[in-house]
């Protein structure tokens, strides 16, 4: 992994005017202050052919969770390698690796992440949101077959617990984030003032002195607010698992957060989309490596692609290099990217997170090799085909590669 960049608050962008905030950069070591070794220094050694090979298929060795369904829809079990041909940017790979899981198994150490959303969703959503893990416990008590851990994004940052199959503790833990939530409501924020938020975004000046009283200025503020702390944040949840051994089923409960794009937005920026393409590698890299699977839950009532058509998403999900915007990072990509599913055709909200957590039940585990690439994040789709008929598999679409 190359170095981790930071999406900043100089993303912000509004109709009118261009990206307002100074860009930062990485710090890197200026080449003036490479020096001879000093006295008593280690001395490096060089490694070995095999060492380098090693450490080399480590930074390649691409891990993936795979999926089979039959036609009915049920889980397909007792494949076996030979039943799977794994393709890379349209081009066969060797299998390197495989084996059949279950979830159940010691070995697999699957686990799950239940994330309630404060900052996308109004009070009537998380109320929805609340009664539908409740009676999703509840009917699972003493049942839970894998550990949850309550996820809370709120304005106020994120909130992690740890994890449990005690659907007592987790109900308590439910209770006590949605106690006195305060959603971000851009409604209000447009109405009233952003002066306090305004002023980390542009510096001393604020809004005032740029948008003077505008109100889709406010609302383009409180927008561009929700996406970068979503964003973020599950940036962030993807970095936490990445050490954590085993398979993770993160579930996200909510449409997810605002694409940016309409009158409201200028045009990104040359120099804003290599920073969105940027972040979009390290996202999907750390969301890759940690073994994340990403759901999209809600009730058909409540989700929405927001600003953009459902026709739209395999775009979305596959960036051209340095054109990357907002919309590469609409929550329905990701969960496709990471082999995930938006469910989101029943009320039952219970019966869809119930359904998410089933995946890790009965799946396989391929490696293989990827190819070195001529830079680094280099999009490669993915597709995983099984040699039966009516068997369908689902995996990771995509990676970015490294050289």
């Amino acid at each position: 992994m190359g170095v981790v960049l930071v999406l900043t608050w100089s993303g912000l962008k509004m109709a009118g005017q261009e990206s307002s905030g100074q860009e930062t950069t990485p710090a890197v070591l200026p080449a003036a202050q490479s020096q001879a070794p000093a006295a008593g220094a280690p001395t490096l050694i060089p490694r070995s052919h095999a060492e380098r090979e090693r450490v080399y298929r480590g930074e390649h060795r691409i891990l993936l969770n795979v999926v089979v369904t039959d036609a009915q829809g049920s889980p397909a079990a007792g494949l076996k390698e030979e039943d799977f041909a794994l393709l890379d940017d349209e081009q066969p790979r060797k299998i390197a690796s495989f084996r059949a899981a279950r979830g159940s198994s010691a070995r697999e150490r699957v686990h799950v992440i239940l994330v309630l959303d404060a900052v996308n969703n109004t009070s009537r959503n998380i109320g929805f949101d609340r009664r539908g893990v409740e009676k999703f416990l509840e009917e699972n008590r003493g049942k839970i077959a894998y550990p949850i851990s309550m996820v809370l994004v709120s304005a106020s940052g994120t909130r992690v617990e740890p994890p449990s199959t005690d659907s007592d503790v987790l109900l308590s833990e439910l209770r006590e984030f949605t106690r006195g939530l305060q959603v971000i409501d851009c409604a209000d924020e447009v109405n009233g003032s952003l002066q306090q938020f305004t002023a980390a975004v542009f510096g001393p000046e604020g809004l005032a002195a740029r948008d003077q009283g505008s109100k889709q200025g406010r609302l383009a503020a409180c927008l561009n607010r929700r996406y970068l702390i979503s964003v973020s944040a599950l940036n962030r949840l993807a970095k936490q698992q990445i050490d954590v051994p085993g398979r993770a089923i993160l579930i996200w409960l909510g449409a997810g957060w605002p694409l940016l794009s309409g009158p409201l937005f200028v045009a990104d920026t040359e120099s804003l989309k290599r920073n969105n393409f940027d972040y979009l590698v390290d996202l999907s890299s750390s969301l890759r490596e940690a073994q994340v699977t990403l759901d999209a839950v809600s009730s058909p009532d409540l989700f929405r692609v927001q600003e953009a058509g459902a026709e739209k998403l395999a775009t979305y999900a596959q960036p051209a290099r340095d054109e990357a915007t907002a919309a590469n990072f609409a929550l329905p990509a990701l969960t496709r990217q990471t082999g995930g599913r938006v469910l989101d055709q029943s009320k039952d909200l219970a019966g869809e997170i119930a359904a998410s957590i089933a995946d890790a039940d009965q799946y396989y585990v391929l490696s293989f090799d990827s190819a070195a690439a001529e830079g680094s994040g280099e999009y490669h789709p993915l597709e995983v085909k099984v040699r039966r008929p009516g068997m369908t598999a689902r995996t990771n679409a995509a990676y970015f590669a490294l050289p």
